[in-house]
């Protein structure tokens, strides 16, 4: 029983206590020179691990393209993949659906960047369970839900 206790608690310890992403070094206010996020929303800021992406013409999703996304104040977001910045860019509130409670937000690249990946994201609703999985829901039928699960 002591074994068992002890290799227990050597899996514990050397567990990954979580997943160092490289550092988006953009400056706070690039965007904007206050917080645009509602303080009710707080806990979308953060870092995300993209689990599955949902939805589409035949409901089957598609295998993830990216592997986290990082929400930071002041509406900056970038996007991880492979150890490497992949993408950044502001985050916009938005109202594109006056009938939603939920938060809705855009994400726009950067304008140095060549291509989208989260070019899907266009209008987003922000779904917050519990404070540990993250759902940005696209507002019509035929497009992808992308579902994260808290890293930071």
């Amino acid at each position: 029983m002591r074994n068992a206790v002890l290799i227990l608690l050597l899996i514990f310890v050397s567990c990954d206590e979580g997943v160092e992403l490289p550092d988006l070094n953009i400056a706070k206010t690039k965007y904007y020179n206050s917080e645009i996020i509602p303080a009710k929303y707080s806990a979308f800021y953060g870092q995300w691990k993209l689990t599955s992406v949902s939805g589409g013409f035949s409901g089957q999703g598609f295998a993830p393209n990216f592997d986290f996304l990082e929400i930071r104040s002041f509406g900056v977001y970038g996007i991880m993949r492979h150890d490497t910045i992949a993408e950044y860019g502001k985050i916009e509130v938005d109202t594109f659906d006056i009938k939603s409670n939920l938060l809705q937000v855009k994400f726009i690249p950067d304008s140095s960047q060549a291509s989208s990946l989260l070019a899907t994201f266009s209008n987003r609703y922000v779904e917050l369970e519990k404070g540990n999985k993250l759902n940005l829901l696209s507002g019509c039928c035929d497009a992808f839900d992308h579902h994260f699960e808290r890293v930071k």
